[in-house]
């Protein structure tokens, strides 16, 4: 699955984000390959579907939460699902 940026990713100022700290991480016009994954988020024994994709700087990122009653606000605001 490809996704296209419509709008750029910076991250946040906060500290705790390291050296990407405000930072352009998805860039507005690009197209980006994503993949569905199964992982355990909060809870270890709850595994999740989520989409991720890999960012300008070469690193995976948490797009999307793909299960019943996920907030897809970020996804929406930022990509859309390019049909192949």
């Amino acid at each position: 699955m490809k996704v296209f940026c419509i709008k750029d990713v910076v991250m946040n100022t906060n500290g705790k984000y390291g050296k990407y700290s405000g930072k352009r991480v998805f860039t507005k016009g690009k197209l980006y390959k994503a993949r569905h994954h199964t992982t355990t988020l909060e809870d270890p024994w709850t595994p999740v579907k989520v989409l991720r994709a890999n960012n300008d700087l070469n690193d995976l990122h948490i797009i999307k939460h793909c299960y019943e009653g996920a907030d897809h606000t970020f996804f929406e605001n930022h990509f859309l699902e390019v049909k192949n």
